[in-house]
């Protein structure tokens, strides 16, 4: 009754490889869901970033055309 078992522990052995995997690949789910979620938000924040951008190239030639105003003023006072 000499039976082999030696097959067994090397299903044995198996399983627990791919177990293992199983944990890293979930692992790995993990991470690539937590990356993407990540990327989302900053391309949402770019985005938002642009069009602040946009908008303060729009008001920037303002403000220089104010500050000149400004200057001209200030001149204009001291010549008083």
């Amino acid at each position: 009754m000499d039976k082999d078992f030696s097959g067994f522990r090397d299903e044995r052995g198996n399983m627990r490889r791919l177990i293992k995997v199983e944990r890293k690949l979930r692992y790995v789910k993990e991470v690539m869901s937590s990356l993407m979620d990540k990327q989302d938000r900053l391309i949402r924040k770019t985005q938002e970033l642009k069009l602040r951008l946009v908008v303060c190239e729009k008001v920037s030639p303002i403000n220089q055309g104010l500050k000149e105003e400004i200057q001209e003023i200030k001149k204009q006072l001291d010549k008083r």
